[in-house]
């Protein structure tokens, strides 16, 4: 029995283990100010949509988390993609144009809604896949070993992507996981576990994520394609949007405008009706008889939800 005992205590050092799977943030941005988190896995086995703390911040079959950028000028100016941990390249994909499928053709998508991609395979029957990678950003090849943060393309919107962002799907043995408990998805809702991140990023109930100033009723495709505020003018409507991902039933959107001398221009407040993972809402007011006053014009945007604390945005703008 000692004999065996030894025999065993030599052998242990030559038994290869995996490693745990450990992820890094795989957008090299910072969360809450240039990034925020679009959708979470899908933890509902049936047919509703449910994210690992059972709330609707996700749809139907999601099987990864969506990291969405600004805008599609933040995508142009390049926001990179790294990988989220040690692995070698399993296979990869670059050439699909961005934006075919926000531009409604969807069928240009079919096959390929990943878009651009690759995937990373890691120990223990684990990999990672990355998706809606920009056009011709992909540096990376099959076959090629990557360490954890290295640069493998940016950010785009590739494939069946309706937003600039990056969606990460982990799986093991091909069966998706949810990094936030490191269970399998369809183990349900509510579970403990424990995350895979290195650094679990913040839970976002909601993203209040940026607002502005216009002349006209902007369209979700102008947002989307450029969140900055306008300069508004005394001779034009004065409008205020807010924009935001992660909408939900019973959100209230309060936007506000003062003008000079503190004289409320506009205050309109609206609850949602319907979960949304991208929303806007905009009020605003023709201009009087003459022309807006000159002078500073503040904005105030705010989304509340019961049980989490108001999110605000400000700004000023001047009209001359």
């Amino acid at each position: 029995m000692m004999r065996i005992v030894a025999l065993a205590f030599l052998l242990a050092p030559f038994v290869a283990t995996a490693e745990p799977l450990v992820l890094s943030l795989p957008v090299a941005c910072r969360l809450g100010e240039s990034c925020w988190v679009m959708n979470y896995v899908d933890d509902d086995p049936g047919l509703a949509a449910r994210d690992f703390r059972c709330r609707p911040r996700s749809y139907d079959g999601h099987d990864g988390t969506d990291f969405a950028i600004r805008d599609a000028v933040a995508m142009a100016k390049g926001i990179g993609v790294v990988a989220a941990a040690d692995g070698i390249v399993q296979g990869s994909r670059d050439g699909e144009p961005d934006g075919v499928y926000a531009g409604g053709d969807k069928a240009a998508v079919t096959g390929k809604e990943c878009g651009n991609g690759l995937v990373l395979r890691h120990d223990g029957g684990l990999e990672t896949q990355y998706c809606h990678l920009r056009r011709g950003s992909l540096v990376v090849a099959k076959g090629e070993r990557v360490s954890r943060g290295q640069a493998l393309g940016l950010v785009g919107s590739s494939g069946m992507s309706a937003f600039p962002h990056l969606h990460l799907t982990v799986r093991r043995d091909g069966k998706p996981l949810d990094p936030f408990t490191g269970q399998a998805a369809s183990e349900g809702c509510g579970q403990a576990g424990r995350p895979l991140w290195a650094e679990a990023p913040p839970y976002e109930a909601a993203a209040l994520y940026a607002a502005g100033f216009s002349d006209h009723l902007p369209s979700d495709t102008e947002i989307k394609a450029d969140a900055a505020s306008r300069a508004p003018r005394r001779d034009q409507p004065l409008l205020l949007w807010g924009a935001l991902f992660g909408a939900a039933p019973g959100d209230t959107v309060r936007l506000r405008i003062t003008g000079p001398g503190g004289v409320a221009v506009v205050d309109h407040s609206e609850k949602l009706d319907r979960a949304q993972a991208w929303a806007f809402r905009t009020a605003g007011r023709k201009p009087p008889a003459g022309g807006w006053p000159p002078g500073s014009y503040d904005g105030e945007a705010t989304l509340t939800r019961d049980g989490e604390p108001p999110q605000l945005r400000r700004l000023t703008a001047e009209m001359r």
